[in-house]
């Protein structure tokens, strides 16, 4: 399955958009991992996750939301 990452969002290993494709899921910001596939819901998703984080709400995976997305 490709994730469409969001642009800006730079180069991550597979492992790791797994993980963060698997937490946004976890925590509902996704329905389903299939999701992660369109770009637009995964995009809505990463804002979302990080308004309730406290991360301003750009939609891309900088380092502080991979960082918080990837730790338990």
């Amino acid at each position: 399955m490709a994730t469409a990452l969001p642009a800006g969002s730079g180069v991550l290993d597979s492992a790791t958009v797994q993980r963060i494709v698997d937490r946004l899921v976890s925590l509902h910001f996704l329905a389903n991992a299939a999701d992660a596939q369109d770009p637009d819901l995964l995009t809505q998703a990463i804002r979302e996750f990080q308004a309730n984080a406290g991360i301003s709400p750009s939609g891309t995976l900088d380092r502080d939301t991979v960082g918080r997305l990837t730790t338990p």
